[in-house]
């Protein structure tokens, strides 16, 4: 095995030194003198004529810059003066309304999670955020990490940084490893900045929702000049918003309706009812806010299940309601309105940025520029999800000799005799995340001239991000057990355990008795007692170096030949802590334990474009673009190669077809190497139940995840249709060995099956299971193809209420024809028309169809722009039927979900000309579109806020200002 890794790494460090050579040689090539034409942009996509900007532009898709070459890779390109037209205080708003883009992580869709709240992470093509690499002018940026997070285990907040500062985003839909690294799998988020601006910006804006809440503020400032005449210049930003948030689903009418999914008890092949029911009206059946009767024992009779108790510990009989029983947690009307998934769960969180960006560079003399950046970013986001609840196997057992039961239902206990109780603590209070994520990042470079076509630059950057998380109101389950068991003793009120004999525990010192018996009985101390604070902080830190080079070493007889090599260097470490409640796996949920590592890559990279063809009957251009990479991973990833193959092609004036082949990886994140999380959780073992210890640990030994990519398509500007262009675009993405944990039941499972492999999984007392090790592999496959279309114009009007103007439409849309994701020992499953997070919010479900369409009309110094958003019909659950057969019942009682067009409104009014002070609003959903319910138990949202607004009308104005 060594000898093994010794020759892997070898043969590593001799293809880094060839790619360094040539690197060295083409520089030593002379360019042969040409007379370049004027360079133009890279438009792949509709963009706005801001996009376009002069000079020696680099565009995402690749690292050769040369006039007039568009990369094989699609490219879609947002500029400044879009980003302005919607109002958008964040770069991920923009992202987000891109049809191949998906909302995982945004502050809308923070639900009951407690480690993201207020985040906005880039996630193209629905693969998850981690696999969307997110740059800063080309370069990386330091990650925000949670210290307890499985789904989004390393991504760019884009919350860090400030929207005034960037002129364009630059979108590369395809796999680009080869040029720019692990994680671009899916694509590539390029965020360029204005660092060449000259002047004062200012803007302000609020907004409001039609409702009334989910206030936002946002005042931000932009500053540039020049120095010692002209070779020196100095931009400096800074940003700051303020979102009051949004507070849960009942301040809307369609949140009232409490849709919610759940079980039919009484669904058999026979009389062909569905197993699974989507309704409104319901609410919880097995908990209560004062406490309900599910179970007895030691001889107390079945009579008592069903009892409540009120205010004041009062019995009554629970009223059942459609499909309520004593073990089916939700049930249809009944007792217990608006005791639900979503009562006081937080619909949008609070959120508060503040970022700041300053940018110097200095021109040394004609050949070389020296440059530095410095980026402080600040993010809190606070919500609120659901009260600790005791359902299911994690019920509360009280004792006949509870000091707090009602004595009427004691009485009808003999002694020794137990109840079980059921109960949704509101009384103990809501669990309350705030998230604050910290960030400095600092840059220093040189960039210069060789002499004819050859270009160089180098970096080092350096960034921390503290990621610190507390939780408060959170129970402490140790103490919640001690204080629960309250007894009689000496005339006083006392925990059963702090009294010496055999129920004695030193760890019970200081416990306060609690009342559960009725809504508010506990008193304040005893809710002090079994609630706390869960904390955690990850500081993670990221070094950064590069060396570029780029130029013209010879000609063919098609034109010059272009080159781009460089080599790069990254260390990354993480050094997450946890409070000790946390460690002991004592909180309701929060666990973890501390963890810490590093990692570093060495990579060289090395790019051409050859042109074949120029000026040629059916062949106006051909060219032929390489890359090639070599990273260099300590650990167990080791060396790892990627590559690309592509062509562009324009057989004729205004058509250009184009073609991409690419091997991308995605090295393990730290999280997935080195994180432990601890759950206790049932599981099922040789036919019985099983209460265990769940220990989701991370893999040393991961592999990177390696995809396949293949995009073909074509961009065509019809000679007849001025100022019309169209793109067509197939993709098709295969990952292999992608990160997952296996699952601590499928370990259980498919250790019975045979695979002994796993059996070591299982940790054993004798023949008694207590504890499963659910670590990371590589483990599923995940392919999805598809197809992307763009289309824009822009034409002008000669007079429009008296003034010139123009008018411009613009459309994209993806269409998704599989989204197909496998694990070993389970069917694969097409996930594409899915549009529900029953599977979570990281099941890879998405929409067949989304589209995006707007109509830009300029007139004079007014603006006007109505944009539709669309997303097609689909279904909940792609493996489910809403129809029984004779030899299998319904799934579900409604499987589908309809279509949805949201209509948003943009304008802007140029008070004094030349955008000098400009007048903006904004009307987002105009309409007050509700969402389609569509219910997920287990993230406790009754709407799909990945992909539906669930804010409903939302206004923003505000003015700009330039001097």
């Amino acid at each position: 095995m060594a000898s093994s890794t010794k020759n892997r790494t070898g043969m590593g460090l001799r293809t880094l030194l060839l790619i360094s050579a040539c690197a060295i040689g083409s520089a030593a090539t002379p360019a042969l003198a040409q007379d370049a034409p004027e360079p133009e942009a890279v438009v792949e996509a509709p963009q706005d004529d801001a996009a376009v900007q002069p000079g020696d532009i680099v565009v995402t898709g690749s690292r050769v810059a040369r006039s007039g070459f568009s990369a094989p890779t699609p490219t879609t390109i947002i500029g400044s003066e879009q980003m302005e037209q919607r109002g958008s205080t964040n770069v991920a708003t923009m992202l987000n309304e891109i049809p191949s883009f998906r909302g995982t992580v945004n502050p809308a869709a923070s639900g009951i999670r407690t480690t993201t709240p207020g985040a906005n992470y880039a996630d193209l093509r629905g693969l998850g955020s981690f696999r969307t690499l997110t740059l800063v002018e080309g370069r990386r940026f330091v990650p925000s990490v949670p210290t307890a997070s499985t789904s989004t285990p390393y991504q760019v907040d884009l919350n860090a940084v400030p929207s005034l500062m960037v002129d364009r985003v630059e979108v590369v839909t395809g796999g680009a490893s080869a040029q720019w690294g692990s994680d671009a799998v899916s694509g590539v988020v390029n965020l360029i900045l204005n660092t060449r601006f000259e002047g004062l910006k200012a803007e302000a804006q609020f907004g409001v929702s039609g409702h009334g809440d989910g206030q936002e503020y946002r005042i931000g400032g932009l500053f540039g000049t020049s120095f010692a005449g002209g070779r020196g210049h100095v931009t400096i930003a800074g940003d700051y918003v303020k979102n009051d948030g949004i507070y849960d689903v009942y301040t809307r009418d369609w949140g009232r309706d409490q849709y919610m999914i759940l079980t039919n008890p009484g669904s058999t092949v026979a009389n062909g009812q569905p197993r699974q029911i989507i309704s409104s009206n319901v609410r919880y059946g097995t908990i209560t806010p004062g406490g309900l009767i599910v179970g007895v024992g030691g001889g107390s009779p079945a009579s008592l299940v069903g009892t409540e108790f009120l205010a004041g510990g009062v019995p009554a009989a629970f009223v059942r309601g459609q499909y309520g029983t004593v073990t089916n947690a939700l049930q249809i009307g009944g007792g217990n309105d608006t005791v639900t998934t979503t009562r006081g769960v937080t619909l949008t969180p609070k959120l508060e940025r503040r970022t700041l960006f300053g940018h110097v560079e200095f021109e040394f003399s004609d050949a070389v520029t020296g440059f530095a950046d410095l980026t402080y970013g600040y993010s809190r986001g606070q919500s609120q999800t659901l009260p600790a609840r005791d359902q299911g196997t994690t019920v509360v057992t009280i004792q006949r000799d509870n000091a707090y039961l009602p004595a009427s239902i004691a009485a009808q206990m003999p002694v020794g005799g137990t109840i079980r109780l059921g109960r949704i603590d509101y009384d103990l209070g809501h669990a309350r995340p705030d998230v604050t994520n910290d960030l400095i990042q600092g840059t220093v470079g040189l960039r210069g001239d060789l002499g004819g076509s050859w270009k160089w630059d180098a970096h080092y950057s350096y960034g921390v991000n503290t990621y610190e998380q507390h939780i408060y109101g959170m129970r402490n389950k140790q103490k919640y057990v001690f204080a629960a068991d309250a007894v009689n003793s000496g005339g006083q009120i006392v925990c059963r355990a702090t009294i010496a004999g055999p129920s004695f525990n030193a760890a019970a010192a200081g416990c306060v008795p609690l009342n559960l018996f009725g809504n508010g009985s506990p008193s304040a101390a005893a809710i002090a007692y079994v609630t706390g604070t869960v904390f955690s902080r990850n500081r993670y830190t990221q070094h950064a170096a590069a060396v570029n080079l780029r130029g013209d070493p010879f000609s063919t007889w098609a034109g010059p030949v272009s080159f781009a090599t460089g080599v790069e260097y990254r260390s990354e470490s993480s050094t997450a802590i946890v409070d000790p409640v946390a460690a002991a796996n004592n909180w309701e949920s929060g666990n973890g334990l501390p963890y810490s590592g590093s990692f570093n890559v060495l990579e060289g990279y090395a790019e051409t474009v050859v042109p074949l063809a120029r000026d040629l009957p059916f062949a106006k251009s051909f060219d032929f673009n390489a890359a090639v990479r070599h990273a260099e991973y300590s650990g167990a990833a080791g060396g790892q190669t990627t590559w690309k193959l592509g062509s562009t092609w324009e057989p004729v004036d205004g058509l250009r077809l184009r073609f991409a082949r690419s091997r991308d990886i995605r090295a393990p994140s730290l999280f997935e190497q080195r994180s432990v999380t601890v759950q206790g959780l049932n599981v099922t073992y040789l036919g019985g139940s099983a209460f265990v210890q769940v220990n989701n640990t991370g893999n040393t030994q991961l592999q990177p995840e390696k995809s396949d990519t293949l995009t073909l398509g074509f961009v065509w500007s019809p000679s007849f249709v001025p100022r019309l262009q169209f793109s067509v675009d197939y993709y098709d993405i295969a990952v292999k060995g992608a990160i997952d944990r296996i699952g601590q039941q499928n370990i259980i499972d498919q250790c019975a099956a045979g695979n002994t492999s796993l059996c070591s999984y299982l940790q054993l007392s004798g023949a008694t299971l207590v504890g499963i090790n659910n670590p990371y592999v590589n483990l599923n496959t995940i392919t999805t193809r598809g197809f992307d279309g763009a289309l824009s114009y822009r034409a002008p009007i000669d007079s429009i209420f008296g003034a010139p103007g123009s008018i411009s439409f613009n459309l994209s849309g993806t269409y998704t024809t599989d989204m197909l994701f496998g694990t070993p020992g389970a069917a694969v499953v097409q996930r594409a028309g899915e549009n529900s997070i029953f599977n979570g919010v990281s099941g890879y479900a998405v929409p067949t169809f989304r589209g995006n369409a707007s109509i830009s009309l300029n007139a004079g110094r007014f603006t006007l722009t109505p944009q539709l958003l669309y997303i097609s019909s689909g279904k909940y659950n792609n493996v489910w039927t809403d129809v029984s057969t004779a030899t299998k019942q319904a799934d579900i009682n409604d499987n589908s979900i309809p279509a949805v067009a949201y209509v948003n409104l943009s304008f802007s009014y140029d008070v004094l000309g030349e955008n000098r002070l400009q007048l903006f609003g904004v009307v987002n959903n105009l309409f007050d579109k509700d969402p389609p319910p569509v219910p997920s138990f287990t993230s406790g949202q009754s709407v799909n806020t990945v992909l539906y607004d669930a804010v409903g009308r939302y206004f923003r104005i505000g003015v700009r200002a330039k001097f």
